[in-house]
């Protein structure tokens, strides 16, 4: 390992041990502002549902938030232990959205109408979690705990039913598994590795079909984030070097490359829209979401969706296409894919408490949730419990996550 990836490494272990943040609520009146006044834990990963009715936020504090976005709620938290200090829980959903995965030290399965831990599996430090489309095993990329190397491979095929290993993947370097993916039809998995190489494996037979350095970051190469396109022919890949990649498969060939992010952290998180034209991509450091236009390459949008040092976290787009799902800073976030424009901003405190916030300025929240909010209107500051009746307003909450317009209504500036 480098002389700068030691320090990278120090530097955002030490930022994320800390665990807290307190982030920025962007609201769409200039003569008005809101602020939050209590630090929350930041978000490490996010996912939305396959029927879009719920997404996951896995913190940094060993807990994951279940959200409702039909009832704008916080329904519930998952206590997990996380695979080293530094890292924070993965999440995803089961392809029937019955059970969400926490992953950290081990992998859990989680009951989601009842809160319950259906089963755990395995006790690796888990960086990536990908479900089979078939619904019955999931895939997990795992790095060795701390500077210690481990014998076992760092990508494992598991039977979600059981908790039985059905295989592990090992290449010939032996190197740390950042992020995996399935292909559509199951046939095929992609590695991303530290060291800046890709991989694409055949999944029943675990053999490697092909490599290729995917990430060229002269001092620190990794791969943080892949993704295979709906039809299963491309993917995406991003890396340290701030460059989205995208490969035909099964050659991995490269196809086109997408530069416009910056910071010393590079991408993490990418995905392709469910109509295979277009590519998001999140950046650690910048803070930026990314719309790309696969067929010109051009840029189409850039919304500045984080601020921290660890910005853009993880990012999903929903099953329809009509929403963006971002995690970062201490916040999870919902954008109109269409427009960019943020939906609402959805923050799980410490000790329990929630808020749900939309660009308007209306919230819903848990019982003591908006004691953390202040306002200044005109310049003036104003306590929440002084426009609590104006803007305590789940209704309108609910209608800005179901796609409504919130044109008509009031904004906090309004409010005298």
């Amino acid at each position: 390992m480098s002389t700068y990836r030691l320090f990278l490494t120090a530097c955002c272990t030490f930022f994320l041990c800390s665990c807290m943040a307190t982030p920025e609520i962007h609201l769409k009146s200039a003569d008005m502002s809101m602020e939050l006044t209590q630090a929350a834990p930041l978000v490490r990963s996010v996912a939305f549902s396959p029927d879009m009715q719920f997404a996951l936020s896995g913190s940094t504090n060993d807990t994951a938030t279940l959200w409702d976005l039909t009832a704008a709620t916080a329904v519930r938290t998952f206590s997990a232990p996380r695979g080293y200090m530094g890292d924070g829980l993965i999440v995803a959903f089961s392809k029937d959205g019955l059970y969400g995965m926490t992953g950290g030290k081990g992998l859990k399965i989680w009951d989601l109408s009842t809160g319950g831990e259906v089963r755990t599996i395995g006790n690796r430090r888990t960086m990536s979690i990908a479900v089979s489309p078939d619904k019955q095993s999931v895939l997990t990329g795992e790095w060795p705990s701390g500077v210690v190397s481990i014998t076992h491979p760092y990508m494992s095929l598991w039977d979600m039913n059981t908790g039985r290993q059905i295989r592990g993947y090992e290449d010939s370097e032996r190197s740390a598994v950042g992020t995996v993916a399935f292909s559509p039809d199951g046939r095929y998995a992609l590695s991303g590795h530290r060291g800046g190489k890709m991989f694409l494996w055949d999944v029943a037979s675990g053999n490697m079909i092909n490599s290729v350095k995917a990430d060229r970051d002269f001092l620190a190469p990794d791969i943080n984030s892949v993704a295979f396109s709906p039809n299963g022919k491309y993917a995406l890949s991003g890396g340290m070097d701030n460059t989205l990649r995208l490969w035909n498969i099964p050659s991995l060939i490269l196809v086109k490359e997408f530069h416009g992010h910056t910071g010393t952290i590079g991408i993490s998180s990418v995905a392709f829209s469910p109509d295979g034209k277009y590519a998001l991509s999140g950046g650690w450091y910048d803070g930026f979401i990314k719309l790309w236009n696969l067929s010109t390459g051009a840029e189409i949008r850039s919304i500045k969706a984080h601020s921290s040092m660890i910005a853009v976290s993880s990012l999903a787009i929903s099953p329809d296409g009509k929403f963006i799902l971002s995690g970062g800073d201490a916040s999870t976030r919902i954008w109109d894919f269409s427009t960019g424009e943020e939906v609402c901003t959805m923050i799980s405190f410490k000790d329990g408490e929630w808020v749900v916030i939309t660009a308007n300025g209306y919230y819903n929240s848990s019982e003591k949730g908006d004691q953390y909010l202040s306002v200044t209107v005109g310049g003036k500051p104003y306590t929440i419990s002084q426009l609590r009746e104006s803007f305590y307003r789940p209704d309108i909450v609910k209608l800005a996550l179901s796609g409504g317009s919130l044109k008509s209504y009031a904004k906090l500036s309004d409010i005298k």
